[in-house]
């Protein structure tokens, strides 16, 4: 588990951290076919070059401010409901969505 920290938190540390919180994800083959669909448009959303880059490394992974602590403050005051592609991803496997417009939504 992290700690609140006013410190960056390593990509991959961060990652696993986010992936702990929901123990119980399902595996892909188990998934309803709305749910699989959403996966597919996941990984091909993750292939995708903005998201794949290596500068910045994963930004898109994980919370903003796991990894730009200085800014957590003026982002929670722009952004209503951020959300990164680990957490969403995270949650579509825990089967947490019940639909594929909140899964979009998020």
């Amino acid at each position: 588990k992290i700690v609140n920290t006013n410190e960056p938190i390593p990509i991959h540390v961060a990652i696993a951290s986010i992936k702990e919180s929901y123990p119980n994800r399902r595996q892909i083959k188990d998934l309803e076919g709305w749910e699989a669909a959403c996966m597919k448009f996941m990984r091909q959303l993750m292939r995708h070059p903005w998201v794949s880059a290596e500068r910045p490394k994963y930004i898109f992974h994980v919370p903003v401010h796991m990894v730009f602590p200085e800014i957590r403050e003026s982002y929670a005051a722009k952004i209503d409901h951020p959300m990164d592609l680990t957490t969403a991803e995270a949650k579509l496997l825990q089967g947490l969505y019940v639909s594929a417009d909140e899964f979009m939504s998020d």
